[in-house]
């Protein structure tokens, strides 16, 4: 979910439905003298179960047709299937239901990814290494103790930080972490050059602006400490 996310892409379900309804109209409206249409309305009119036409009639109840000859424009049943895929991406990314201690590894996540498209640092850093950090840390497939204490078993308030003792999470490692504090300070100088008043937000603010920056300089700089703060953490 948060792969599909970041880069603000679709299930190749959707293109794949798209192709099958434009064939579908061009197949309805072949003359009756083919073998194509004659199999078409066999298929129609026999109430066979599991077929090509069954198909049709899913993916156009999705998008809110009913009828298999109805008029419909597949450019609109393909933006009912976006959106549909959007509101179940949003459920799975608030479903916090799970077994155990083990809670959604994407709760920090979704706390800055609020629009569903394509990320714009995965254009603007240049550099793959940084890119890759930044990715690692907002996907949440990184080294701190909040990941690694998942695969542990461990409850969300027992993956402490090693040096700081607290809940060694994407938002302390960010903000507050002792570890990385020096690199910290060199990132909250350029990014002040920004964002005046970056010093007076709180931690979770802190985090949530230097997730959603477009600013191509910045997210320079912050691909690079989150690259060396994760050696630092290790």
């Amino acid at each position: 979910m948060a792969v599909l996310g970041e880069l603000g892409r679709y299930p190749l379900f959707i293109k794949a439905a798209k192709q099958i309804l434009k064939f579908h109209i061009r197949v309805r409206e072949l003359s009756d003298n083919t073998l194509t249409k004659d199999a078409y309305l066999e298929m129609s009119e026999g109430g066979l179960k599991c077929t090509w036409i069954s198909c049709i009639k899913f993916l156009l109840k999705k998008g809110g047709i009913s009828n298999t000859e109805e008029d419909y424009s597949v450019n609109a049943v393909e933006q009912k299937l976006r959106s549909e895929f959007r509101e179940f991406w949003k459920e799975k990314m608030f479903n916090d239901v799970r077994q155990g201690n083990q809670k959604n590894k994407l709760r920090t996540y979704r706390e800055f990814k609020t629009i569903y498209e394509m990320e714009p640092y995965l254009e603007k850093i240049k550099e793959v290494k940084y890119r890759r950090a930044l990715t690692k840390l907002r996907v949440s497939n990184h080294c701190l103790m909040i990941e690694k204490g998942r695969h542990q078993h461990l409850k969300v308030e027992q993956r402490l930080c090693t040096e700081c003792k607290v809940v060694g999470d994407e938002e302390h490692f960010l903000t507050n972490c002792k570890l990385n504090e020096t690199n910290r300070e060199v990132l909250y100088f350029k990014i002040k050059e920004i964002c005046k008043n970056f010093s007076s937000l709180n931690s979770k603010d802190k985090m949530v602006y230097m997730m959603s920056i477009t600013d191509e300089e910045a997210l320079k700089h912050i691909g690079k400490f989150v690259y060396d703060s994760f050696i630092i953490v290790g």
